[in-house]
């Protein structure tokens, strides 16, 4: 556990307890219910991320072949196999050498709810699958629960990009290089002949 996710939950306990000492000190009523706003805030935000994240599935439609450097759309099917709805999910795909993140705000009970990226700069390679991370801290955002999911789709080829012919001769061009015989520069197939 990173200790930033645990600076606010610490931070709000904390808090509550020197509302309660002052409160229990002085016996002013209003900073007792202060600190049972922030004993619920609490009690509330442990388990919903957690339950937010449970009986949740993920779904990655990309495109079979794409170029690599040139972005390209990704989309991710939430599915919430659960009982209850779930808010503000939070997914990060990491596809094609790049991360994706977008968030579903509401998947009804047995429903489907679809979230668009664009993977900006994809490697070229072929994957299949990748790691996606679904993230909740509903409903205060005191707590963050994260749960990985490997493998959440089909596979995708991404090619090298390929220049034009044009692109290639006007690069020899200038750098000093033409084509001749053999394979060779000019300049090499002329001293060739010139040594025979």
């Amino acid at each position: 556990m990173r200790l930033r996710s645990i600076v606010k939950p610490a931070l709000v306990v904390f808090l509550g307890f020197v509302l309660y000492v002052i409160a229990s000190n002085v016996g002013a009523g209003w900073l007792y219910v202060i600190v049972a706003a922030l004993a619920g805030i609490v009690l509330i935000s442990a388990p919903l991320p957690w339950l937010g994240v449970r009986h949740v599935g993920i779904t990655r439609r990309a495109p079979v072949v794409a170029t690599a450097g040139e972005p390209f759309e990704c989309s991710l099917e939430v599915e919430n196999r659960g009982r209850l709805p779930r808010y503000m999910i939070e997914v990060e795909d990491r596809f094609a050498g790049d991360r994706g993140r977008a968030v579903a705000v509401r998947v009804r009970r047995g429903e489907t709810e679809t979230v668009r990226y664009t993977v900006e700069n994809p490697r070229r390679g072929i994957y299949a699958g990748g790691d996606v991370v679904i993230e909740s801290r509903a409903p205060f955002g005191v707590i963050r629960v994260a749960r990985h999911l490997r493998d959440a789709g089909r596979r995708a080829r991404i090619v090298p990009r390929v220049r034009g012919a044009g692109a290639v001769d006007v690069a020899r061009r200038r750098a000093g290089v033409h084509a001749g015989r053999g394979g060779q520069g000019l300049q090499g197939g002329a001293a060739r002949g010139r040594s025979r």
